[in-house]
């Protein structure tokens, strides 16, 4: 069987009470100001089951199911599901060629209730080694235990209708049906309405037997007799019916099919139709683009081109619920009881309702936070951020309460001691967080710059990105690997400066001819910009502004010239800014070194014994990162200021990244959080803080 998959986007989501006023975030407050909770795992949860009775389980590929009784209420875990997951660690060697640790089974990425006890789990499962795919796990006991199921059938499960009675349809990957009447006891193979290469992606069964299927290749069928004997059907994209516009590699895809009020409804390539059964006449339902039922009313619900939720009324009336869209693409969608639920690739739960609005990121108070993906010292605390929330300690790291919820994922964070936080996600939003605010402000003089990083001098802080889509130019540091990941991108690198400690910023420089990936703010009060394709552009203080000329530009005459570096980690010059290197790596990870010695018009590629991996701005210089050791890059010298011990006591050490602390200290992350360490390189001193 052909094994290779499309990338699917939709599922289901689950119940509650949205009470947030109209068009407007509101998030569960924390219990008490000090909320330890912490964050359920949501990287791999791919689906929200609902019970009868309205309980929620979030259902992950590796394992995870949490429960809560609102999308803003705690998550604690499913029963039968530990408290606190294992944890993989990835570098350490002991796991990296574990491939059953990688690939725990059995791995149910969607849950299907009958009632409160009664469920199974589906999906791109295991029977028990990897080669087959032939069963479902079933729980008769409301999560407690589970048991597997053989249904006679290599196949990824891709499509679940529950009926009444016990009964369910499910089938995918080998494009046969499947069908249950004892509450998924056992399973008798129906019918075989497509095949491997088109396969079953959706199916819609009415109480009298008539039912729709739709292939991920060009096709539909139906049937009169509950699944047994099927005829094809013209396709929308067979009849030319609408605006079909498939993404690449699609070939037709029927993503949902539904019936209402006695019409047909398909889903394909992003687009609605609707037909009468007979004779099949589609034509387009406009504005929609993906759709999804309600299982308990049979009430239709979706989303338009952005993302905004909409509900389908049986005379096809499309109804906006709300004006916000979601945050990123979705990743499951459902409805259940007059509420749309949705889990975008931002991994961000919302509730739906006209006019109503709720958003959230999930928590429990399970587990403790176990560590910030990025952490910084504001002269006594310690701050720190996750990709959706923002927390202190007290204690050097060993516990963090939570401080606010983010309304993106973070993708860099300032401190401005000693109170406030600026975060911003590189996708033109940012906010800042003040320490006892429990709040996250938008920063309004930030909206729409996609910043890549923020600078922080003495004088000035300067923010800089744009450009970040330069794939027809050889190069896209914007590639993304998740959904909404290019949105706020600029068409031009900027350059912005703020005089106030990141509270209001005002543009320097706007670079038509790239964007910029790295900054360098020299001494002299120059700043040179380095682009993604190795562009290099030097801005001169002039007047109370800067002056700015090109340098060294991406053309077909300087390909020879150029520092092809599409990720730079760290941009430095000598005290003259005649005299320096860059580092980085290309799009493939391939680690790289240029130097110049004529200000960045030409440049030579050099095999240094270690790259630097990132670089930060300090007092008098900045200071620059191995795996390993920390060095300070003066104008015109280089020290090493640290160097991680050989009993560090955790496995496979390394150096995540290094911030600067007041008094010119430096704050060293190991391992994203395992350890930290706090230096004073003037003195030569160093302390392990956990």
């Amino acid at each position: 069987m052909r094994r290779s998959l499309p990338l699917l986007l939709l599922a289901l989501a689950a119940c509650d009470r949205p009470d947030a006023r109209a068009g407007s975030d509101r998030a569960a407050a924390p219990d008490t100001a000090r909320d330890l909770r912490g964050e359920v795992p949501m990287e791999f949860v791919s689906h929200v089951a609902i019970t009868p009775a309205g309980t929620l389980w979030l259902v992950g590929a590796l394992d995870q199911r949490y429960t809560a009784d609102s999308i803003t209420g705690d998550w604690r875990p499913a029963p039968g599901t530990p408290a606190e997951p294992p944890e993989v660690d990835w570098e350490d060697p002991a796991h990296q060629f574990d491939f059953d640790a990688q690939f725990r089974l059995p791995r149910p990425e969607r849950v299907d209730f009958f009632d409160g006890d009664t469920a199974f789990g589906s999906g791109r499962l295991n029977a028990g080694n990897l080669d087959l795919h032939d069963a479902i796990y079933r729980t008769t006991d409301g999560g407690r235990t589970w048991q597997p199921v053989s249904f006679g059938d290599d196949a990824w499960i891709y499509t679940v209708f529950v009926g009444r009675g016990g009964q369910a349809w499910m089938g995918g990957s080998s494009g046969r049906l499947h069908h249950t009447r004892d509450y998924a006891r056992t399973w008798t193979h129906l019918s075989t309405p497509f095949d491997d290469r088109t396969r079953l992606k959706a199916i819609h069964v009415e109480p009298d037997g008539f039912a729709i299927a739709g292939a991920l290749g060009n096709a539909i069928k139906l049937t009169t007799d509950g699944g047994r004997t099927w005829r094809a059907v013209p396709t929308p994209r067979d009849q030319r019916a609408g605006p079909l516009q498939p993404e690449e590699g699609e070939d037709g895809w029927t993503e949902a099919v539904a019936v209402v009020g006695g019409r047909l409804l398909a889903l394909q390539d992003g687009s609605l139709f609707h037909s009468a059964r007979e004779p099949v006449r589609w034509q387009h339902v406009p504005g929609v683009a993906v759709l999804v039922r309600d299982p308990w009313t049979g009430d239709l619900y979706g989303l338009d081109a952005e993302r905004r939720p909409l509900r389908i009324h049986p005379d096809l009336r499309v109804e906006r619920l709300s004006d916000e869209p979601l945050h990123a693409r979705p990743r499951h969608l459902a409805a259940h009881r007059g509420t749309l639920y949705a889990l975008d690739e931002d991994e961000g739960l919302f509730a739906f309702r006209p006019g109503r609005r709720v958003y959230t990121r999930p928590v429990t108070s399970a587990h403790r936070v176990r560590r910030v993906d990025r952490a910084r010292h504001d002269g006594s605390r310690l701050w720190g951020a996750t990709a959706h929330h923002v927390y202190g300690s007290d204690d050097g790291g060993r516990t963090w309460h939570r401080l606010a919820m983010l309304p993106f994922p973070a993708a860099g964070l300032a401190l401005a001691p000693p109170d406030e936080a600026l975060l911003w996600d590189g996708r033109g939003a940012a906010v800042r967080v003040a320490r006892g605010g429990r709040r996250a402000r938008p920063v309004e003089t930030l909206r729409g710059w996609d910043v890549v990083g923020v600078i922080q001098t003495d004088t000035a802080w300067y923010a800089y990105g744009g450009r970040r889509h330069e794939a027809a130019e050889r190069t896209d540091a914007g590639q993304t690997f998740y959904g909404g990941g290019t949105g706020g991108t600029r068409p031009h690198g900027f350059l912005l400066a703020s005089r106030d400690r990141g509270r209001t910023w005002s543009r320097v420089d706007e670079w038509a001819e790239g964007g910029a990936a790295a900054v360098f703010v020299h001494p002299t009060g120059q700043v040179t910009l380095f682009s993604y394709l190795g562009g290099v552009r030097r801005l001169e203080p002039a007047d109370g502004g800067f002056r700015a000329r090109n340098v060294l530009l991406p053309t077909d005459g300087n390909a020879r010239r150029m520092p092809y570096v599409q990720v730079p980690t760290a941009l430095h010059f000598d005290a003259g800014g005649r005299a320096g290197f860059v580092d980085g790596t290309v799009h493939n990870g391939v680690p790289r070194r240029f130097r110049t010695a004529d200000g960045g018009a030409t440049w030579r590629q050099e095999e240094p014994p270690q790259l630097y991996v990132g670089m930060v701005s300090v007092p008098g210089g900045h200071a620059a990162w191995t795996r390993d050791a920390v060095r300070f890059l003066g104008p015109d010298a280089e020290r090493e200021v640290f160097r991680l011990p050989a009993d560090v006591g955790i496995p496979a050490p390394r150096i995540s990244e290094v911030s600067a602390a007041p008094g010119g200290r430096l704050l060293v992350d190991v391992r994203d959080g395992r350890a930290y360490y706090l230096v004073d390189p003037a003195a030569g001193t160093s302390r392990r803080l956990r």
